[in-house]
């Protein structure tokens, strides 16, 4: 099985909109790339809240 890891840029949780929707881009593009290879995982994690708590950033 191969595992994928995401970018640590990669910041789903942030309280800007321009970098929560490159992440999301980033995701997208990633699991597309998965999709080409059978038996695999992503590893990822979603993110810092940049200071917004980790409440408003769980909504996101």
């Amino acid at each position: 099985m191969k595992q994928w890891d995401a970018s640590y840029t990669m910041n789903l949780c942030s309280a800007k909109p321009e970098t929560r929707a490159n992440a999301l881009d980033m995701l997208k593009q990633d699991l597309q790339r998965m999709e080409q290879v059978p038996n695999q995982y992503y590893n990822f994690h979603p993110g810092s809240h940049t200071g917004q708590g980790s409440e408003a950033s769980n909504k996101r």
